[in-house]
């Protein structure tokens, strides 16, 4: 026990003597006595605090950021969101300053993983199948786009806004996918679905209070499995042909149909014509008949013999040769009136 005691007093009076050593070389060096030291230790304390305090009272917020300020822990109201430019803040983390790109468009992206962007771009593609509402399975790929609309909310209401933005994004685009069959997935029901999407992933993280608004949703590649792909590929011409002989139908009938519509008017006019035609010359002989029955109730023997002439005066010169014969003298008279007339032929 005495030797160890004795061992640990001559330490101790080793590590005095060099503590000692170290203050009479700081005393030269400062070329100060012993007792300013200490004041010289507060000198530079109370520096560093300044310096300390410069550093934590400004701050920057950049042109694509805003920051919010938590002041002990608690969103200070009266400083709002904080834009663009230099601010300052309660230093000796009083005030603590959050700052996120709110202008910056970020994206996630399913079913593949982009590796290098550029001028050729390379992926890294992943299996992301799906089952469709004619249930069958195609294999989706999409990308959503988000931007922080809600800076506070953003920060303090979800642990994890990605993994939340991601989780939406599969829940969703997977049940949307559900309600369409497979070749609307891959031709024309693509923008329907992304338009469904993007309106329900929207909705879910307003209920998380996620503090994103959701720009896009868009569908980069809808393929059949690598299993079925030929016989898809087979059917998916064979539709296309469908589709192709439709179009030729239609054309062929918008072609025909007018020019048919067209004859048919002309066909109606021209039988509204005739039809008026035909009316206005029964008209005119009503008219014509009755003018004659009325000069006949006046004068009928006169009105007869003036008919009789005017019938004849209409088939004589049709006729060809003629005969008179006058009574039963029997003797036939020869009237050359085709001379006269100028009607070649002749007529018994």
């Amino acid at each position: 026990m005495t030797g160890d005691g004795g061992s640990f007093g001559s330490n101790g009076a080793s590590r005095n003597r060099e503590l000692d050593e170290f203050m009479s070389m700081l005393s030269r060096k400062l070329e100060m006595g012993p007792e300013r030291i200490p004041w010289v230790v507060l000198g530079v304390f109370l520096l560093g605090l300044l310096i300390w305090a410069l550093l934590g009272t400004f701050y920057t917020v950049d042109v694509q950021e805003n920051a919010i300020i938590l002041r002990f822990g608690k969103q200070l109201v009266s400083a709002g969101t904080v834009g663009p430019g230099l601010h300052t803040k309660i230093p000796f983390g009083v005030d603590k300053a959050y700052k996120r790109k709110v202008k910056e468009i970020k994206k996630e992206e399913f079913g593949y993983k982009t590796i290098q962007a550029g001028i050729e771009t390379q992926y890294q593609v992943t299996s992301s199948l799906m089952l469709t509402g004619d249930l069958n399975v195609a294999n989706v790929r999409w990308v959503v786009r988000y931007q922080i609309i809600g800076l506070a909310d953003y920060l303090f209401n979800l642990r994890d806004v990605t993994a939340a933005v991601q989780d939406a994004s599969n829940a969703v685009v997977r049940r949307v996918v559900g309600d369409y069959s497979v070749d609307e997935v891959m031709t024309v029901g693509r923008q329907m679905i992304q338009l469904a999407a993007q309106e329900q992933i929207q909705e879910l993280l307003d209920q998380y209070g996620a503090g994103v608004k959701v720009v896009a949703v868009r569908l980069q590649e809808s393929t059949p499995p690598d299993e079925v792909r030929s016989a898809f590929n087979e059917v998916n011409t064979a539709l296309q042909e469908r589709q192709r002989v439709i179009e030729e139908a239609k054309g062929e009938r918008n072609r025909q149909i007018p020019a048919a519509r067209g004859k048919r008017e002309r066909v109606i006019l021209e039988a509204e014509g005739y039809k008026i035609e035909k009316v206005n010359n029964a008209q005119g002989d009503v008219k014509e008949f009755e003018a004659v029955l009325e000069r006949y109730t006046v004068a009928k023997e006169i009105t007869r013999q003036r008919l009789y002439l005017e019938t004849m005066a209409k088939i004589l010169p049709k006729a060809g040769r003629k005969y008179i014969i006058e009574g039963d003298s029997g003797v036939l008279k020869l009237l050359p009136l085709e001379n006269l007339s100028g009607v070649k032929g002749g007529a018994r």
